[in-house]
Protein backbone atom coordinates (compact mmCIF):
# COMPACT_ATOMS: atom_id res chain seq x y z
CA UNK A 1 0.00 0.00 0.00
CA UNK A 2 3.22 2.23 0.68
CA UNK A 3 4.23 2.26 -2.39
CA UNK A 4 0.71 2.61 -4.05
CA UNK A 5 0.85 5.90 -2.00
CA UNK A 6 4.44 6.41 -3.03
CA UNK A 7 3.69 6.78 -6.82
CA UNK A 8 0.09 8.29 -6.57
CA UNK A 9 2.00 11.30 -4.80
CA UNK A 10 5.28 10.90 -7.24
CA UNK A 11 7.33 10.38 -3.81
CA UNK A 12 11.27 9.45 -3.70
CA UNK A 13 11.80 6.48 -1.60
CA UNK A 14 13.16 9.12 1.49
CA UNK A 15 10.28 10.87 0.66
CA UNK A 16 7.45 7.95 1.13
CA UNK A 17 9.39 6.42 4.54
CA UNK A 18 9.37 10.00 5.93
CA UNK A 19 5.82 10.09 5.20
CA UNK A 20 5.05 6.78 7.13
CA UNK A 21 6.54 8.04 9.97
CA UNK A 22 5.02 11.62 10.20
CA UNK A 23 2.00 11.87 8.20
CA UNK A 24 -1.40 11.56 10.14
CA UNK A 25 -3.47 10.39 7.14
CA UNK A 26 -0.58 7.55 6.03
CA UNK A 27 -0.30 6.35 9.18
CA UNK A 28 -4.92 6.13 9.55
CA UNK A 29 -4.54 4.62 6.16
CA UNK A 30 -2.29 1.83 6.44
CA UNK A 31 -3.69 1.46 10.19
CA UNK A 32 -0.74 2.26 11.70
CA UNK A 33 -0.58 3.45 15.86
CA UNK A 34 0.59 7.13 16.12
CA UNK A 35 3.68 6.65 17.63
CA UNK A 36 5.10 3.98 14.84
CA UNK A 37 8.33 3.90 14.30
CA UNK A 38 8.20 3.69 10.58
CA UNK A 39 10.94 2.01 8.83
CA UNK A 40 14.15 2.36 6.59
CA UNK A 41 13.74 3.64 3.06
CA UNK A 42 16.26 1.03 1.41
CA UNK A 43 12.85 -1.33 2.35
CA UNK A 44 11.10 -0.04 -0.55
CA UNK A 45 13.54 -1.11 -3.17
CA UNK A 46 12.20 -4.71 -2.50
CA UNK A 47 8.96 -4.16 -3.75
CA UNK A 48 9.79 -3.35 -7.15
CA UNK A 49 9.78 -5.07 -10.22
CA UNK A 50 13.25 -5.47 -11.61
CA UNK A 51 14.31 -2.38 -14.05
CA UNK A 52 15.61 -5.03 -16.69
CA UNK A 53 13.27 -7.49 -18.83
CA UNK A 54 15.48 -10.31 -18.61
CA UNK A 55 15.07 -9.71 -14.47
CA UNK A 56 11.47 -9.35 -14.81
CA UNK A 57 11.03 -12.00 -17.19
CA UNK A 58 13.16 -14.45 -14.76
CA UNK A 59 10.85 -13.27 -11.94
CA UNK A 60 7.66 -14.28 -14.07
CA UNK A 61 8.90 -17.75 -14.61
CA UNK A 62 9.88 -18.08 -10.97
CA UNK A 63 6.00 -16.98 -10.09
CA UNK A 64 4.24 -19.01 -13.23
CA UNK A 65 6.68 -22.07 -11.45
CA UNK A 66 5.62 -21.59 -8.02
CA UNK A 67 2.01 -21.24 -8.84
CA UNK A 68 1.90 -24.19 -11.23
CA UNK A 69 3.42 -26.53 -8.48
CA UNK A 70 0.76 -24.77 -5.73
CA UNK A 71 -2.02 -26.02 -7.69
CA UNK A 72 -0.69 -29.21 -8.60
CA UNK A 73 -0.28 -30.01 -5.05
CA UNK A 74 -4.21 -28.79 -4.19
CA UNK A 75 -5.28 -30.74 -6.82
CA UNK A 76 -3.50 -34.07 -6.02
CA UNK A 77 -5.01 -36.97 -5.11
CA UNK A 78 -3.90 -36.96 -1.64
CA UNK A 79 -4.60 -33.41 -0.59
CA UNK A 80 -7.97 -32.14 1.12
CA UNK A 81 -10.98 -31.60 -0.82
CA UNK A 82 -11.90 -28.53 0.93
CA UNK A 83 -8.62 -26.58 -0.23
CA UNK A 84 -10.15 -26.86 -4.48
CA UNK A 85 -12.91 -24.80 -2.83
CA UNK A 86 -11.23 -22.37 -1.73
CA UNK A 87 -12.24 -19.14 -4.16
CA UNK A 88 -8.45 -17.71 -3.84
CA UNK A 89 -7.28 -21.62 -5.33
CA UNK A 90 -9.73 -21.08 -8.44
CA UNK A 91 -8.37 -17.37 -9.11
CA UNK A 92 -4.46 -18.89 -9.17
CA UNK A 93 -5.35 -21.37 -11.51
CA UNK A 94 -7.47 -19.28 -13.71
CA UNK A 95 -5.00 -16.41 -13.69
CA UNK A 96 -1.81 -19.20 -14.39
CA UNK A 97 -4.01 -20.56 -17.42
CA UNK A 98 -5.04 -16.98 -18.81
CA UNK A 99 -1.09 -15.64 -18.05
CA UNK A 100 1.17 -18.22 -18.78
CA UNK A 101 1.80 -21.35 -20.89
CA UNK A 102 4.10 -24.52 -19.37
CA UNK A 103 6.85 -25.50 -22.35
CA UNK A 104 9.51 -27.76 -22.36
CA UNK A 105 12.65 -25.72 -21.79
CA UNK A 106 16.12 -26.85 -23.50
CA UNK A 107 17.11 -28.86 -20.21
CA UNK A 108 14.15 -31.20 -20.91
CA UNK A 109 12.37 -30.22 -17.97
CA UNK A 110 9.62 -28.37 -17.76
CA UNK A 111 9.71 -24.08 -17.91
CA UNK A 112 6.49 -21.76 -17.21
CA UNK A 113 6.82 -18.98 -19.68
CA UNK A 114 4.35 -15.94 -19.70
CA UNK A 115 2.00 -16.02 -22.58
CA UNK A 116 2.50 -13.92 -25.66
CA UNK A 117 0.04 -12.32 -28.23
CA UNK A 118 -0.25 -14.16 -31.47
CA UNK A 119 0.82 -11.24 -33.42
CA UNK A 120 4.15 -11.33 -31.67
CA UNK A 121 4.05 -15.16 -32.77
CA UNK A 122 2.99 -16.60 -29.04
CA UNK A 123 0.13 -18.55 -27.97
CA UNK A 124 -2.28 -15.66 -27.65
CA UNK A 125 -4.14 -14.25 -24.77
CA UNK A 126 -7.66 -14.81 -24.17
CA UNK A 127 -10.02 -12.20 -25.03
CA UNK A 128 -10.30 -8.98 -21.61
CA UNK A 129 -14.18 -9.55 -21.08
CA UNK A 130 -12.85 -13.29 -19.67
CA UNK A 131 -9.29 -12.63 -18.26
CA UNK A 132 -8.77 -11.95 -14.78
CA UNK A 133 -6.40 -9.20 -14.19
CA UNK A 134 -6.41 -9.43 -10.57
CA UNK A 135 -6.76 -11.84 -8.01
CA UNK A 136 -8.15 -9.82 -5.10
CA UNK A 137 -11.09 -8.51 -7.20
CA UNK A 138 -12.00 -11.56 -9.95
CA UNK A 139 -14.55 -9.15 -11.33
CA UNK A 140 -12.72 -6.82 -12.76
CA UNK A 141 -11.37 -6.93 -16.42
CA UNK A 142 -8.69 -5.40 -18.89
CA UNK A 143 -9.79 -3.52 -22.12
CA UNK A 144 -8.64 -1.44 -24.83
CA UNK A 145 -9.41 0.93 -27.07
CA UNK A 146 -6.49 1.98 -29.16
CA UNK A 147 -2.73 2.01 -28.39
CA UNK A 148 -2.98 4.55 -25.33
CA UNK A 149 -6.37 4.24 -23.79
CA UNK A 150 -6.40 1.31 -21.44
CA UNK A 151 -7.93 0.43 -18.44
CA UNK A 152 -8.52 -2.51 -15.93
CA UNK A 153 -11.85 -2.23 -13.78
CA UNK A 154 -15.22 -2.28 -15.18
CA UNK A 155 -17.03 -0.69 -17.37
CA UNK A 156 -20.60 0.75 -17.44
CA UNK A 157 -23.25 1.17 -19.98
CA UNK A 158 -25.95 3.68 -19.29
CA UNK A 159 -28.97 4.37 -21.54
CA UNK A 160 -31.97 6.32 -21.76
CA UNK A 161 -35.00 4.64 -21.15
CA UNK A 162 -38.89 5.86 -22.15
CA UNK A 163 -41.48 5.62 -19.91
CA UNK A 164 -45.28 6.31 -19.53
CA UNK A 165 -46.49 9.51 -18.93
CA UNK A 166 -48.99 9.71 -16.24
CA UNK A 167 -51.47 12.15 -18.33
CA UNK A 168 -52.77 9.96 -21.50
CA UNK A 169 -50.04 7.20 -21.40
CA UNK A 170 -48.51 8.24 -24.03
CA UNK A 171 -44.67 7.84 -23.91
CA UNK A 172 -41.77 10.17 -23.84
CA UNK A 173 -38.72 10.74 -23.44
CA UNK A 174 -37.00 11.80 -20.38
CA UNK A 175 -36.45 11.26 -16.39
CA UNK A 176 -39.52 9.97 -14.21
CA UNK A 177 -41.07 13.74 -12.98
CA UNK A 178 -40.13 15.81 -15.61
CA UNK A 179 -43.14 17.56 -17.24
CA UNK A 180 -43.86 17.31 -20.79
CA UNK A 181 -43.26 19.88 -22.65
Amino acid sequence: MITVFQRVENLTDRQAAEAVRADLSWKYALGLELDDPGFDASVLSEFRLPASETKREELARAYGSDGYALVAAVYAPFSRAWLRQVPAVDALRVMLIHNCVPTIGNSGREVVERRRPLDDGGEGLPPGRWRLTSPYDTDSRWAAKGDDLFCDGYKVHISETCHADAVGGQRRHGRPGDRAA
